[in-house]
């Protein structure tokens, strides 16, 4: 199993999750994937475009930074800020 595949089961499987809990909307940062449920919002440049979809980027980012392996992922903590 790839990553894409991966992610799209994941995808599905919140969508499953939430499903049952009133109405929701599932939206997704980047570009539609084949195998995606429909009723799944894929938005592209989404944190830059929806607040809640940059929220969610920021927690991400914040978790992806407090990480205690973040030394062993490759590319992690190279880049640098823009001006």
């Amino acid at each position: 199993m790839n990553l894409n595949a991966i992610e799209v089961r994941a995808i599905n499987e919140l969508c499953d999750f939430f499903k049952n809990a009133g109405k929701v909307k599932i939206v997704v940062d980047g570009s539609p994937m084949k195998g995606c449920k429909k009723e799944i919002e894929f938005l592209v440049k989404g944190d830059d475009l929806n607040p809640v979809v940059g929220a969610a980027s920021i927690i991400a980012k914040s978790v992806r930074d407090a990480s205690e392996d973040k030394g062993k992922r490759k590319g992690w903590g190279t880049w640098s800020k823009k001006s």
